[in-house]
C-alpha cells in the first residue's frame, strides 16, 4: 500500500518498518502513531535508502510547517490527529486574549478528511467572543484548563452564524470534555449559554464543570440527537434579567429548535432533539457569592404544537438545592428517570405540558392551535427524594372545550420519598389530568399527603408504603367545577399498600366511576377514617382489607 505523509506520497519499499517517527520536537503538532508495513519490491532498491527518503521527507515537511508557521491538512492514513493550542499561540496565562489561535485550531475541521483532536493544556485561557466548534473535532481540556468567558455573549457553538441547517446535518461527530467553562458572570453579567448545540448527530460531553451562568443555561441543546452528557457538574446561576423573570432556566435544556428559543442558526421549523443521555453529574451550587442553585436540572420550558422531543435518558444525577424544579420533562415522549438523588430542592421532578394559551401551541409556522397537548410513556423509578419543599413528582396535563390532553403511560416506581418539608401542604406526588398510570413499590415517609390524583383514569396504585402522613394517604378528585361528573375519573385500583400513622383518612375516593380497592394494610387513629369513599363514586369494590382501629364509610 502507498503511504501519505501531509501531502507527500511515498512510493512502494520492500518491508520497511518506520514507526515512531514524529515532527521536530518544537513543532510537535501531529504524530505518527501507527507502523505502516510496505509491500515487497525488487531487492535491488537498499533499505537504507528507502528510510533515508522517508526521514528527508518528513523533516522537509516539518521545516516547512515550522517557516510559514501554519497548519496542513490532516493525513488521511492517520486516525486523529493531535493538536496543542499552544502550539498556535495561546497563552493560557489569563491575562492575553487566546480567542483566535484557539479558533484557528477549532477551524481546522473545517477542511480535514479525518477527525481531529485538539488539546488545551492547564492554564487560564481569556476568550473574547463565541468559540465555533466543527464536524469530527475531539476538544480536550487538561486538568487544570479553564476558558474565562470575557465577552456577553456564550462561550461555544456547533456552527456558524446565520448558517442554514437541516434536520441533524449540522456540525455532529463532536466531544468536548474536560476542563473548567467559567462564566465570569461578575465581570460580564448580559445572559448567555455556556455551550449552545443544535442541528447536530453524536455529540458528547463528559467531564465539564460549568461555574456561574447568567439566565440562560450551561448547555442548550436543540434540534440534535445522539447527545450524551456525563460525569460533568453544573455550578452557579443568576438571573440577571431586569424584572428577574428567569426562574425557570435549565442547566441542560433540551428543546425543539424555533428562532425563539436558539436563533444562532437555522432553519427554525421546531425539529425536535431525540435519543439524549443525561447521567453520573452534579447539579447545585458553586459559592460563587450572588449566586444560587439552578432553578432547573434539566428540562425544557417551550415546545412546538405537534413536535416532541424524545427518548431522553436521565440517570445517576445528583441535583441539590434546585431553586425551581430538579427535571422538567415538558411535553416529551419516551423518558426515563432513574437512580437519581434530589436533595433540598423546591420540587423534585414536574412533567409540565402546554395548555394551549402561549407559544408552545402554536406549530412551526407561528400559527395558533389554541389547543393543549402533554407528553408520554415517561418511567419514575429507583431515585431517592429528600428533604423537598413542594411536590416530589408533579404533572399537570390540560383540558379545553375540543381537546383534553392527558399525561399518558406513566410508571413511578421503586422511589423512597422522604421527609417532605409541608409548609407549602402540598402533596408529595401530585399528578392532573392523567390516563394509563402505574404509581408501585414507592416508600412514602413524612408527607404532608401521599398522593392526590386528579381526573384520573386507568390508575393502579400498589405495594407502597406510607409512613407518618400529616393528612391523606391518597386523594382522588376532580376539583375543576367545569368537568366534574363527566367520567373523566374512572377505573383506579388500590392494592396492596400498607399505610401508617396517617393524619387524616387513608384512601380518600371522590368522582370516581369504577374503583376497587383490595388487601390493603391501614393503621390510622381512632379518630380518622380508613376509607372514605364519596361524591358520585360508583361501580365500586372494596374488600380484604386489614384495618388497625375504626372504620368508617
Amino acid at each position: 500500500m502507498d503511504l501519505v505523509i501531509e501531502g507527500h506520497e511515498i512510493g512502494i519499499f520492500a518491508q520497511i518498518d518506520c514507526s515512531k517517527m514524529t515532527y521536530p520536537e518544537k513543532r510537535n503538532i501531529f504524530q505518527m502513531k501507527k507502523i505502516h508495513r510496505f509491500k515487497q519490491v525488487p531487492k535491488k532498491v537498499p533499505l537504507i535508502i528507502a528510510c533515508f527518503v522517508l526521514i528527508v521527507l518528513v523533516i522537509i515537511k516539518g521545516i516547512i510547517s515550522l517557516n510559514n508557521n501554519e497548519y496542513s491538512p490532516v493525513s488521511k492514513t492517520v486516525s486523529e490527529s493531535v493538536i496543542n493550542v499552544k502550539d498556535a499561540g495561546a497563552k493560557g496565562d489569563h491575562r492575553s486574549d487566546d480567542t483566535k489561535p484557539i479558533q484557528k485550531t477549532l477551524d481546522l475541521a473545517k477542511t480535514s478528511s479525518t477527525p481531529i483532536k485538539i488539546v488545551i493544556p492547564k492554564g487560564t485561557y481569556k476568550l473574547t467572543s463565541t468559540l465555533r466548534i466543527y464536524k469530527n473535532t475531539h476538544l480536550v481540556l487538561e486538568e487544570g484548563a479553564e476558558l474565562l468567558r470575557s465577552h456577553d455573549n456564550t462561550i461555544m457553538v456547533n456552527g456558524d452564524a446565520g448558517a442554514m441547517y437541516t434536520d441533524y446535518n449540522g456540525h455532529g461527530n463532536i466531544t468536548i470534555e474536560g476542563g473548567i467553562w467559567n462564566g465570569n458572570i461578575k465581570n460580564y453579567p448580559d445572559p448567555f449559554n455556556a455551550i449552545g448545540i443544535a442541528r447536530g448527530k453524536n455529540i458528547t460531553i463528559r467531564n465539564i464543570e460549568v461555574r456561574d451562568v447568567a439566565s440562560d443555561h450551561a448547555i442548550d441543546i436543540n434540534a440534535s440527537e445522539q447527545v450524551v452528557i456525563e460525569n460533568s457538574k453544573f455550578l452557579g446561576f443568576k438571573d440577571t434579567t431586569p424584572d428577574h423573570s428567569r426562574f425557570y432556566s435549565e442547566a441542560i435544556q433540551i428543546s425543539e429548535h424555533t428562532k425563539l428559543g436558539f436563533s444562532q442558526y437555522g432553519v427554525y421549523d421546531g425539529t425536535p432533539s431525540k435519543n439524549v443521555t443525561i447521567r453520573n453529574s452534579y447539579f447545585g451550587a458553586s459559592g460563587t457569592k450572588g449566586t444560587t442553585a439552578w432553578p432547573v436540572g434539566i428540562g425544557n420550558h417551550g415546545s412546538v404544537h405537534n413536535k416532541f422531543s424524545t427518548n431522553i435518558m436521565i440517570q445517576d444525577n445528583t441535583f441539590e438545592g434546585i431553586t425551581f424544579v430538579g427535571i422538567r420533562n415538558f411535553k416529551w415522549k419516551d423518558t426515563t428517570i432513574q437512580n437519581n438523588t434530589f436533595l433540598n430542592n423546591n420540587r423534585g421532578i414536574a412533567l409540565s405540558n402546554p395548555d394551549g394559551k402561549g407559544e408552545s401551541s402554536k406549530t412551526s409556522n407561528g400559527i395558533q392551535t389554541g389547543l393543549p397537548q402533554s407528553g408520554s410513556n415517561t418511567t419514575i423509578s429507583n431515585n431517592i427524594f429528600q428533604n423537598t419543599r413542594r411536590e416530589n413528582i408533579y404533572g399537570e396535563g390540560w383540558p379545553s372545550p375540543t381537546n383534553v390532553a392527558k399525561i399518558e403511560s406513566l410508571i413511578i416506581s421503586k422511589n423512597v420519598f422522604n421527609n417532605q418539608l409541608g409548609g407549602n401542604q402540598k402533596p408529595n406526588i401530585y399528578l392532573n389530568w392523567i390516563d394509563g398510570v402505574t404509581i408501585s413499590n414507592n416508600r412514602i415517609s413524612n408527607a404532608y399527603r401521599g398522593i392526590y390524583l386528579g381526573f384520573a383514569s386507568n390508575v393502579t396504585i400498589s405495594d407502597n408504603t406510607f409512613e407518618n402522613i400529616g393528612t391523606d394517604g391518597l386523594l382522588v378528585d376532580e376539583p375543576d367545577l367545569k368537568y366534574q361528573h363527566k367520567g373523566y375519573t374512572n377505573n383506579i385500583k388500590i392494592r396492596h399498600n400498607t399505610l401508617s400513622e396517617i393524619g387524616r383518612i387513608g384512601l380518600f375516593i371522590q368522582y370516581t366511576k369504577g374503583f376497587s380497592i383490595i388487601e390493603n394494610e391501614i393503621t390510622t387513629s381512632a379518630e380518622n377514617n380508613s376509607f372514605h369513599v364519596d361524591n358520585y363514586s360508583e361501580n365500586g369494590e372494596i374488600k380484604d382489607n386489614t384495618i388497625i382501629t375504626n372504620i368508617h364509610q
